[in-house]
């Protein structure tokens, strides 16, 4: 199966890139600088600035099984100023909207049927005790904003026929994550409780 892939480099998306890799899908990984990658076997970078419609990026989409786009900022590095901010939208937002107009410049019957687009808990934003489903309205925070803009984008490939997917994650944790090291800092100096 073919899985293209932005975000792959980053904490989720490697390890994502690695297991399908694993299982011999073939992967395409876009990336704005594929040359610094180290490639695991069975993996394909492929160039793309994340923002325009053009490149040898779009072609990959033909016959592709699935998107997969995790592209974005690093939400976990302060202090947000307004500049941090915007690059935290617009990381999203602006990946998201090339791959979906992308899809649209795809022949109907070359285009993956699926995307699969990342987005974050915090869409709901706090909300106290109240029980929260997948139905449930979005938060009015700026992460909560943030997640309805990024959804919103993936969300025009639906006209196209393309079922979208939205992974609404919260903290990701693993030994490499910046978030696991700043947490477990206390407890490298036997501080923690």
């Amino acid at each position: 199966m073919k899985v293209l892939i932005s975000g792959g480099s980053g904490f989720i998306g490697s390890r994502l890139v690695t297991s399908l890799a694993k299982d011999g899908h073939d992967v395409v990984v876009l990336s704005r600088r594929p040359e610094t990658k180290t490639l695991p076997s069975g993996v394909r970078y492929v160039t793309w600035d994340a923002r325009s419609v053009s490149g040898d990026w779009v072609k990959e989409l033909s016959g592709a099984q699935a998107v997969v786009n995790l592209a974005g900022a690093s939400i976990g590095t302060w202090p947000w100023t307004k500049r941090r901010m915007l690059e935290l939208i617009s990381s999203r937002v602006s990946p998201t909207t090339a791959l979906v107009q992308a899809l649209e410049r795809t022949p109907a019957m070359l285009r993956p049927p699926v995307l699969v687009s990342a987005s974050g808990i915090d869409y709901y934003g706090d909300r106290g005790d109240e029980v929260i489903t997948e139905e449930s309205g979005p938060g009015d925070s700026f992460l909560a904003q943030l997640g309805q803009q990024w959804e919103s984008a993936a969300q025009m490939a639906e006209p196209l026929g393309v079922r979208v997917v939205r992974i609404r994650t919260s903290m990701v944790f693993g030994p490499e994550a910046y978030a696991f090291r700043l947490l477990t800092l206390p407890f490298r100096f036997f501080v923690g409780g």
